[in-house]
């Protein structure tokens, strides 16, 4: 997984190996996910697989981030609950936008609101 995020960052922004890994693992430590560095995609769960999207946007240049239906990700409203607390310790800089379809609306009621994340 580190080397999954890292790519992100040495292909797009020419970032040598060792500084896009090193920039990876403080992301993976700032959520103390640091155990999933060197896992494999089909040893993590939902959750994990969500943060490791979620860092390797965070490492582009863009400024606005969209998840789009992060429920087809997470598939249980508990994964999305600490999803959420994880963007918001992940990001200070970034607009990340959550679009969600109308049927999943439920889900969200009695959360507070998405745009504290953003």
């Amino acid at each position: 997984m580190l080397e999954n995020i890292a790519l992100i960052h040495e292909v797009h922004n020419h970032t040598p190996v060792h500084l896009a890994q090193k920039e990876a693992m403080e992301y993976l430590i700032k959520i103390e996910s640091e155990h999933i560095a060197y896992k494999r995609m089909h040893q993590c769960n939902d959750i994990e697989l969500f943060c490791i999207m979620v860092i390797r946007a965070l490492m582009t240049k863009e400024k606005n981030i969209v998840l789009l239906n992060p429920l087809a990700i997470l598939k249980n409203t508990e994964f999305l609950k600490q999803a959420r607390e994880t963007l918001s310790i992940l990001n200070d800089e970034k607009n990340i936008i959550i679009l969600e379809n109308e049927i999943n609306r439920f889900y969200y009621e009695g959360m507070k609101a998405l745009d504290d994340i953003q």
